[in-house]
This record gives structure tokens, sequence and C-alpha cells, in this order.
């Protein structure tokens, strides 16, 4: 069964993106009070939808988002609500400054560079190579192309 093509005939009220085990509602509205509104019966549809399949949702892993002016409002008066989240394994944030998302690939290429350091001394250079291309290459290069400009 494909999950994303069921959540959409169930899920009227935002846009449906899956991929594996990840499920993302997107709701984009003109006015503050509406975009809450649909969100709220979004996500109360999905909840229903999950329910009805005997999925567990995982509320510790459910955020709500905001992308816009007036976020003060929206912050105070919604649950949930966060200013960055994972989103198919790269780390979003509300202003699309990819701040986040950069300081965590830091802290692993950070990692790496300590394990080839003290490798350094022990392997040859192929070695050193591979443990480069399994520790910090893909840190690199996944989903470069959205957030790999953010600093110029």
């Amino acid at each position: 069964m494909k999950i994303g093509n069921a959540l959409n005939t169930h899920v009227k009220s935002g846009k449906i993106i899956s991929y594996a085990d990840d499920t993302t509602i997107v709701v984009a509205r003109d006015s503050l009070l509406d975009l809450k509104l649909t969100a709220q019966t979004a996500n109360e549809q999905f909840k229903n939808w999950c329910n009805s399949n005997q999925l567990v949702l995982n509320t510790n892993k459910t955020v709500c988002m905001y992308f816009g002016k007036s976020k003060q409002e929206i912050m105070s008066s919604t649950p949930n609500v966060s200013l960055y989240t994972k989103f198919l394994g790269t780390l979003i944030d509300d202003d699309l400054s990819w701040t986040h998302h950069i300081a965590h690939v830091c802290k692993k290429l950070s990692q790496a560079y300590y394990i080839l350091l003290k490798l350094k001394s022990c392997v040859d250079k192929d070695a050193l190579r591979t443990v480069y291309y399994a520790l910090a290459y893909p840190h690199l290069s996944y989903n470069v192309m959205v957030w790999g400009a953010a600093m110029e």
C-alpha cells in the first residue's frame, strides 16, 4: 500500500509528502487564523487515519513549523511549534538559513577529522581515504544542492 496515496484521500486539508517512514503535511494559507485552523484540521485527519490503520503517531517527533511573518504570534499560541526540524535527513529551520544543518555537518566533520588524525600514523593513505569516504564525505555531499550555497 502506498501510504502517500492513501493519506491524500483521507487528509484533504494539506499536501502530503511521504518518503519511507517520514510523512510531512504542508499547509499554506493567506491568513494566520485560516492557517492555524487548516493545520489543526489536517493534524486531526492524520491522527484519525493513523488510528484507523492501527498506526501509532510518535508525538515526540511531531512538530509544527511556520515559514513567514508573525512568528511570535504563532509561536505563543500553537503547541509543538519548532524553529527547526529534520526533513529527509537535512535540518531545516524556519528562516531557511541552514544554520542548524551546517553546525550539524561541522560537528560530524570534526569527529571524522579527529578519527583521521588518530589513524594517520597507523594506516596507509588508501585506508585513510576509505575512512574519509565513510565518515566525512556523506555529510558533505548529502543534499548539498539544497544547503551548499547557504554561506555565500
